[in-house]
């Protein structure tokens, strides 16, 4: 019962533009239904405007009673709403409604009213549409009846020049405020964009652009996790640049950055989109292969050591190649019960894999 009152109310053109979800914030138990035979008065001219009214079904008819005839302004159907003008301004009702059918709907009261309009933008811009349209229908319309009812209508042009003046404040409010929330979204955006910088400094390494060694364990935790909550495999490399302080010390430090970032490129190229890869350490490197065995690691480890050997770099005019030595473990390999466990032990792989002469890798054995 309450989703077809909330339907019958949602679909008035009285929240046109407004979202389901705002419309059900607000409790339905305040809409009061109300039922009008053909003939029924639903509004009485020069009444106190204390409600508006929601049409469900039917049709009214607007009418304005002048001193020696009754001028019939406009017709309202399902969909539609009446009695919004007076309520919006405290005036006396300007016009009678008179229901022409069966007629079911909604009662709106002013304390309701002014918190829907307070609370939803797309409201006040619904009101001030209609009472726009409405003042200017009702112009005409009372002009077309008679020169001699000029002192009625000067009482009428008195309120409508109420109403247009507290509408056009309320427009002068709303472009204010549409400024002001402007502003607002342009700092938004800014302050976005900036976090997002000082997100990527916090992750990533400045001088490689890969992952940063904090941000690198935090991932190798959360795939750990991810492993043991799904009983998938990954593996883990740990590659180390051979001799690289010697090299730093017969090159410099300049030319050693040039040559971390290079590396940082070529392994870029050979790892998967879905692999992390990040600068754990001065020459280290450490990757990460989801959903990869033992095999699939000493695989992508020997392609890694033949593409690094077979690089040349151009140092003082001369060709210099480097190598490199990985080590390898994976999450079943040792029992590890942590992802520092792992790391661990690839790197105590590695350190064997230097002893044994370098330029070569060695998977982990417990």
């Amino acid at each position: 019962m309450l989703d077809k009152k909330f339907n019958d109310i949602y679909k008035n053109h009285f929240f046109d533009g407004l979202l389901e979800d705002e419309l059900k914030s607000v409790d339905m138990r305040l809409f009061k239904e109300k039922k009008y035979k053909a003939g029924d008065v639903v509004i009485q001219q020069d009444t106190r405007g204390d409600f508006m009214f929601l049409i469900v079904s039917g049709e009214v008819i607007i009418s304005k009673v002048m001193p020696t005839s009754e001028i019939e302004l406009a017709r309202r159907v399902s969909g539609e709403y009446v009695g919004e003008m007076a309520l919006f301004d405290g005036q006396l009702r300007s016009a009678n409604v008179v229901a022409s059918s069966d007629v079911t709907g909604y009662i709106i009261d002013a304390d309701l009213f002014f918190y829907l309009f307070r609370n939803f933008e797309q409201i006040k811009i619904n009101i001030i549409k209609i009472i726009n349209s409405t003042v200017r229908d009702t112009g005409i319309k009372l002009g077309e009846s008679s020169v001699s009812h000029n002192k009625q209508l000067s009482i009428k042009d008195s309120e409508l020049l109420k109403t247009r003046s507290l509408l056009n404040e309320t427009i002068e409010l709303k472009r204010y405020i549409d400024e002001q929330k402007c502003e607002l979204e342009l700092i938004n955006r800014e302050l976005e964009k900036r976090n997002k910088e000082l997100y990527q400094l916090t992750i990533k390494d400045d001088l490689t652009h890969l992952y940063s060694n904090n941000h690198f364990n935090t991932l190798l935790e959360n795939e750990y996790s991810r492993s043991i909550r799904y009983s998938i495999n990954f593996s883990l490399l740990m590659v180390d640049i051979d001799d690289f302080a010697n090299f730093n010390k017969n090159y410099g430090y300049f030319t050693g950055d040039r040559i971390l970032k290079e590396m940082a490129s070529t392994l870029s190229t050979l790892v998967r989109k879905e692999d992390v890869l990040g600068r754990v350490a001065g020459e280290r490197f450490g990757i990460i292969l989801p959903h990869q065995s033992i095999d699939d690691a000493v695989e992508l480890s020997n392609k890694i050591l033949n593409t690094i050997e077979s690089n040349m770099f151009i140092l003082d005019g001369k060709k210099t190649g480097l190598t490199v030595t990985i080590g390898i473990t994976d999450n079943y390999i040792g029992d590890p019960n942590s992802s520092d466990d792992m790391r661990s032990y690839a790197e105590i792989a590695m350190k064997k894999a230097k002893v044994r002469g370098k330029n070569c890798l060695e998977v982990f054995i417990k």
